[in-house]
């Protein structure tokens, strides 16, 4: 009987033992368990974070450059298009004015040459030679070129004129006033007798 009861005793402790060491390895488990699983979900949570601010920052960067290369580029159009304008203002304005002052420099001369022209023309056809009166005879100075033989022709006609009128004259009952004397033509050649 006490054989049984010795071996009893050592049974239990070694049950006592299995089950220490079954729960030491458990919760070292557990322990290990859980460790790896925390690490592993901040492992997991830091690289998400470095992800998401990497693609913010990028994003982030991105955005400004697309923002300043359109607001460089609208810029430059604008000053581009300013610079076209102001260019083609500035060179019609002085076509404008040079094609102004040729048409009023033109249209100046014109009328003064027009203005001499006529000055010349009506002071020259307007012009009347002063005669020459020896006694009661007013001679005009001889004209020139064809006006002297225009004045030649005319003076002939009168002359034949004259000289059918005189001998076709019938004489009155009263004798005649005496003509006074008459004026030469101005067309007519000097009487260089007279």
């Amino acid at each position: 009987m006490s054989g049984g009861r010795r071996a009893t005793g050592e049974e239990g402790g070694v049950v006592v033992v299995v089950v220490v060491v079954v729960v030491v390895v458990v919760v070292v488990v557990v322990v290990v368990v859980v460790v790896v699983v925390v690490v592993v979900v901040v492992v997991v949570v830091v690289v998400v974070v470095v992800v998401v601010v990497v693609v913010v920052v990028v994003v982030v960067v991105v955005v400004v450059v697309v923002v300043v290369v359109v607001v460089v580029v609208v810029v430059v159009v604008v000053v581009v298009v300013v610079v076209v304008v102001v260019v083609v203002v500035v060179a019609v304005v002085v076509v404008v004015v040079v094609v102004v002052v040729v048409v009023v420099v033109v249209v100046v001369v014109v009328v003064v040459v027009v203005v001499v022209v006529v000055v010349v023309v009506v002071v020259g056809s307007g012009e009347r030679r002063a005669p020459h009166t020896f006694g009661s005879i007013a001679v005009f100075p001889p004209a020139r070129g064809r006006s002297r033989r225009r004045a030649a022709s005319k003076a002939a006609a009168d002359h034949v004129t004259t000289s059918t009128t005189t001998t076709t004259t019938t004489v009155p009952p009263r004798p005649p006033r005496p003509p006074p004397a008459r004026q030469a033509s101005p067309h007519e050649p000097r009487n260089e007798a007279n």
